[in-house]
């Protein structure tokens, strides 16, 4: 299966080389254009730059989940289920009507991490990870761009994970597609993309506790158990910019043309299929307390779609003296289909939720103060008295020489819980909850001085009608407002050709019983940089990671969610990780053997969650190699 994928996704690679010749003479011909750069719209159509990575630092950080967070509960396979130690990035997850996605966050790709490209001439880029042959780990991934013309661009990206696991049931796959193109006109601009994921996993429900530490030897709670996760995406974004061209006369030999600007219109559309289906050929094994419709058979499913589309109208740019703001007015309507939650698909229609919104959103400069704001209010259907308002407000300022910013992000939110938190109706699990909406107050406020590579950030948050999945693996909802607070850090420090990486988070929930995480968490990267003349660049080193203890989080495979049943302890133990960071001209590589305490200190697991261990010591090569010519 995992030949029949690769040569699959290098027939498609070929076809793009074959396609990327037709943009060779525009390339030629347009020798004052900057070679390539790149941007993401926020909300729909706000244009942010962001840039290519080409940084050797890190390059063995291949797991998405640990680029997303350096400290995971999760089930050790890599493409498995996960959930993020540091109470904020578990929290700061994209918001999303769909609840069983949350656990894949990190691997999806989604209309929030779409990226949109010019490129001058055909660029390509090739990424594979595997492990030793016995444990089967891949990873590939494939990204296509370039510009047929100076305003139209086409691009293509493929992930592929296929690992079959370290501890027996355990194997994984992702099979995630991306095609996006972009026309940027001097008045009419066009974004457009389609994305779709599916993951196939195994689900063994843990290991049997046992002193054995040989994965070999292991025993799967579940043996004939699995799921699947689709999510599709289809997203157009349409602007045209208003206004007029206009001849001032300097004087009488010199003209000036000017183009103003009268406003600009946005037209947004989202479309999203999800489902995630579980099934077990052995329901009555012991693993469930419950089985309440078929004794021979699991095949849950649960479906939700969404369209969504968006009108905004952006006002000219206001300025007066060192100020100058932008501002937008917008309302939405969204439809949302559900089946499943109440039932079994084939037997639910499903059924329309309605909701229309309004939308306010400004950025600009104020007194040498940046801000943004994003604001949104629904009027009218099912999503009726929700809101969500996002500030940012950063200043810059020089401290000893050095340029810092100091920095204040605020949200404030209602929003009506997600239908599988009200709603579900399955094999082993059945509820009907009339949930409140959930409020969140955040404050976050730090300080960032780059040319120091330092960065502190404290963040509090209040969360009203808080909802959590409880020892029993049901969703429950606080009374009182949840509480939590955090303190992190991060900075590298040099020492000749000695470099360290450090972060360290502190946090505190004010309930024990519906948040289970570590109070302090810490990370540590040290590596030689080594250079030979410009051929070659090197990082040798090391990383290692600590958590103090915690109760360790349970996994539920029935409904795909994390669940507060206090049976292990997780944390306090170091994962050691050394590694070599290789940079050859346009390649870079890597080699890297995790969990290397497993051979010399271990004499049991380290358990990420409840019966789901660390996987044992394990080798991994990895390369990047780019094309752009």
């Amino acid at each position: 299966m995992l030949k029949l994928k690769l040569k699959t996704a290098l027939l498609r690679l070929i076809l793009i080389l074959l396609v990327s010749n037709h943009a060779y003479l525009y390339a030629q011909e347009q020798d004052s254009l900057p070679e390539q750069y790149s941007w993401n719209l926020d909300e729909g159509y706000l244009i942010n730059k962001v840039y290519f990575d080409t940084t050797i630092t890190q390059f063995h950080t291949f797991n998405p989940i640990e680029k997303a967070s350096f400290s995971n509960s999760y089930l050790g396979n890599l493409g498995s289920e996960y959930h993020s130690n540091i109470f904020f990035d578990e929290l700061d997850k994209p918001y999303t009507d769909f609840l069983p996605e949350t656990q894949f966050a990190a691997y999806l790709m989604t209309l929030e991490k779409q990226n949109f490209y010019f490129s001058r001439k055909p660029y390509i880029e090739l990424k594979y990870v595997m492990s030793t042959k016995k444990r089967n780990e891949n990873k590939l991934g494939v990204a296509y761009t370039q510009n047929i013309s100076k305003k139209w661009n086409v691009g293509l990206k493929y992930n592929l994970i296929a690992a079959d696991g370290v501890f027996p049931q355990t194997k994984t796959s992702e099979n995630s597609l991306n095609f996006l193109t972009s026309y940027t006109g001097n008045k009419y601009s066009l974004h457009a993309a389609y994305i779709k994921n599916k993951f196939r996993l195994q689900e063994n429900g843990g290991i049997v506790p046992s002193d054995v530490t040989d994965p070999d030897l292991s025993l799967p709670q579940l043996n004939g158990a699995s799921s699947v996760l689709f999510k599709s995406n289809f997203f157009i974004s349409q602007e045209y910019k208003f206004g007029k061209t206009i001849t001032k006369i300097i004087d009488d030999t010199l003209k000036q043309t000017v183009y103003r600007e009268k406003g600009k219109l946005n037209y947004v559309v989202k479309y999203e299929n999800n489902y995630r289906n579980y099934f077990d050929n052995e329901p009555m094994g012991g693993f469930y307390k419950d089985v309440f419709l078929d004794s021979t058979m699991t095949s849950d499913s649960v479906s939700l779609k969404l369209f969504d589309n968006s009108l905004y109208w952006t006002f000219p740019e206001m300025k007066r003296g060192n100020s100058k703001l932008i501002n937008t007015f917008g309302a939405g309507y969204e439809i949302l289909k559900n089946f499943g939650f109440i039932g079994y698909v084939y037997v639910n229609e499903g059924k329309y939720y309605e909701s229309l919104s309004a939308k306010f959103n400004s950025k600009g400069v104020f007194n040498n103060f940046r801000y943004k704001l994003n604001t949104s209010y629904f009027l009218y259907g099912y999503k009726t008295n929700d809101y969500l308002g996002l500030f940012n407000v950063e200043k810059d300022f020089e401290l000893k020489q050095h340029l810092s910013t100091l920095y204040l992000d605020i949200e404030i939110s209602k929003r009506t819980p997600s239908f599988m938190e009200q709603y579900y109706n399955s094999n082993h699990f059945i509820w009907d909850n009339n949930f409140d909406k959930k409020d969140i107050a955040k404050a976050k406020f730090g300080v960032s001085i780059p040319d120091r590579k330092f960065k502190m950030e404290a963040t509090y948050a209040q969360l009203g009608n808080y909802i959590y999945f409880d020892s029993l693996a049901y969703p429950v909802q606080l009374k009182e407002a949840l509480n939590v607070l955090s303190v992190n850090g991060q900075k590298t420090f040099k020492v000749g050709k000695f470099h360290s990486l450090n972060k360290i988070v502190w946090q505190l929930a004010d309930n024990s019983e519906a948040v289970s995480i570590p109070k302090f968490t810490f990370y540590n990267n040290l590596y030689l940089d080594l250079n030979y003349k410009t051929a070659m660049n090197m990082h040798v080193g090391y990383e290692l990671s600590y958590s103090t203890e915690f109760d360790a989080l349970s996994f539920m495979p029935a409904t795909g969610q994390f669940y507060q049943k206090r049976e292990m302890k997780s944390g306090d133990f170091l994962i050691i990780n050394v590694f070599a960071d290789v940079r050859i001209q346009s390649v870079l590589l890597f080699i890297k053997f995790e969990n290397v305490a497993f051979q010399f200190i271990n004499s049991s697991y380290y358990y990420l969650a409840n019966n789901y261990p660390l996987n044992p010591t394990l080798f991994k090569f990895g390369v990047s190699w780019r094309f752009n010519d």
